[in-house]
């Protein structure tokens, strides 16, 4: 008589009552485990039963998989790793991918520590470098950790390939892991080009340059080149040489190649003739277009903001109102257009735009930039609630008092809201720590401070050595930072 049937005829000789937990049914069937010589496992406190559960044990890597990806989608992440963790047989590469894509979904730290030596498959690969591409780790542990994980894959890679079958199931299914990393190759190159992008001031542009050269692209591939290119002063002259291989464009290539040149501010003309070319709008507003491609919401902002760098609004407004008879612009695109109106000081129109945003930062930024060339503007900005301001609505608030000289009012606003310069030495402090220097989060709460100073007297008002203290300490680390690091001024 086999092991099996004699554990179950042992079995059905006990009362069920008595066989309601591991424990019992373990001591039912230890002289049969004894006398074949094997050896029990100890069940531990998570695998007792309870008359409403039972615990669950997979053979099939497949139905583990899908059990462990429910519980995910439950954010129930202990008892999906718990689950994992007692599965050491089957939880084979599928399992551990769908492990890193549930992580990556609820905490990437707990990705960052969980993905080394685990053997994973190539999707897992996959969801590593896009999650990695999305953490708040600092440039240089981003591009390290990136590294690291390239290596890893090349030996993964390797590993199977002089991996040995005992049976044919085995070698079917190594042969299944080689085929899959041979798909997914370009998938992972498009994913780890996403990170050089991030990191591409501390050894990102030449990895990824090189990576690039070395690629068979495709329309993702080039997406995401040119956004690398827009990181970097030789970007765009790289770009406009793959430009001219691409064979087949979209709104998404087409977009990230023109922001390309804008960010680098490089042959701003030269762009008209492709948007000619590849979209039918015309590079002047007074002739005829013929629309040749989808244009998206981000497509269309971008081509706002190049006629306000070349300073040709009218030509973004013709633009707009041609792409708009088939196309709902969204909040960034209304804002491009605010954008272009305001540039053009025409403020009333903008200030009608800037009401169907229903955005209290535009309409004070109107109000500030509208109110030296006519006063009665501060009336409008006063008729603004000034209660629960963000930072930007705070400064653009602060401003519009000072240039209407109503000091008052300022000084006012500044005793109302004594978190700003709280929250400004937050921020930097939180930058310093990281180390990672963003200059846009810091601008406009600079100027306003700026415009701060010059309402207190530096002898009798204590919240201007505080400012000032902080000033001197915001440069002194934006200068080391560019130093250390080499980033480009901005």
């Amino acid at each position: 008589m086999t092991l099996s049937k004699r554990i179950k005829r042992n079995l059905l000789f006990r009362k069920k009552e008595v066989l309601g937990t591991p424990e019992s049914a373990l001591e039912a069937v230890q002289p049969v485990m004894q006398t074949s010589g094997v050896q029990p496992v100890i069940p531990t406190h998570n695998d007792t039963v309870t008359k409403n559960d039972s615990v669950r044990w997979f053979n099939d890597p497949y139905l583990l998989g899908k059990h462990v990806d429910k519980l995910f989608k439950k954010q129930e992440t202990e008892q999906a790793l718990e689950l994992v963790k007692r599965h050491t047989a089957t939880a084979n590469p599928f399992v551990q991918s769908i492990v890193i894509k549930g992580l990556s979904q609820s905490n990437l730290d707990d990705m960052m520590q969980y993905w080394p030596k685990k053997l994973i498959s190539p999707m897992g690969y996959t969801v590593l470098f896009n999650a990695l591409a999305k953490t708040q780790l600092s440039k240089e542990q981003m591009f390290r950790k990136m590294l690291a994980i390239t290596k890893q894959l090349e030996y993964q890679r390797q590993y199977w390939k002089k991996a040995k079958a005992d049976d044919q199931r085995r070698e079917s299914m190594i042969a299944q892991l080689l085929n899959d990393f041979d798909k997914h190759q370009l998938t992972h190159q498009n994913a780890i080009l996403q990170v050089c992008t991030r990191t591409s001031e501390v050894g990102g542009w030449e990895y990824g340059t090189g990576l690039f050269q070395s690629m068979q692209p495709d329309v993702v591939s080039y997406t995401t080149f040119f956004k690398l290119c827009a990181t970097h002063p030789d970007g765009p002259q790289l770009a406009k040489q793959a430009f001219e291989k691409v064979t087949k464009i979209d709104a998404r290539l087409l977009n990230a190649y023109l922001n390309c040149h804008l960010k680098q501010s490089h042959d701003l003309e030269h762009l008209l003739l492709v948007i000619e070319q590849h979209l039918g709008l015309p590079p002047k507003h007074d002739q005829p277009s013929s629309r040749k491609m989808d244009i998206n919401n981000q497509l269309l902002t971008t081509l706002l903001y190049l006629t306000d760098k070349l300073n040709y609004p009218r030509l973004g407004r013709y633009w707009f109102d041609i792409c708009t008879k088939t196309l709902q612009p969204d909040e960034g695109t209304l804002e491009a257009l605010v954008n272009l109106s305001v540039r053009t000081e025409n403020y009333h129109l903008a200030f009608e735009q800037a009401k169907q945003l229903k955005s209290k930062e535009w309409l004070l930024r109107i109000c500030y930039e509208a109110v030296e060339s006519d006063p009665s503007w501060h009336k409008k900005a006063l008729k603004i609630d000034d209660t629960n301001l963000s930072a930007n609505e705070f400064v653009h608030l602060l401003a519009c008092h000072c240039k209407a000289k109503d000091d008052r009012r300022a000084l006012d606003l500044i005793k109302r809201h004594k978190w700003f310069l709280q929250e400004t030495r937050d921020l930097l402090d939180d930058m310093m720590q990281s180390n990672n220097l963003d200059t846009s989060k810091m601008v406009l709460r600079i100027e306003g401070i700026g415009y701060i100073q010059k309402l207190l007297k530096p002898t009798s008002d204590p919240i201007y050595k505080r400012m000032q203290e902080l000033l001197d300490t915001w440069n002194q680390f934006k200068r080391e930072t560019e130093s250390n690091s080499g980033v480009r001024k901005l």
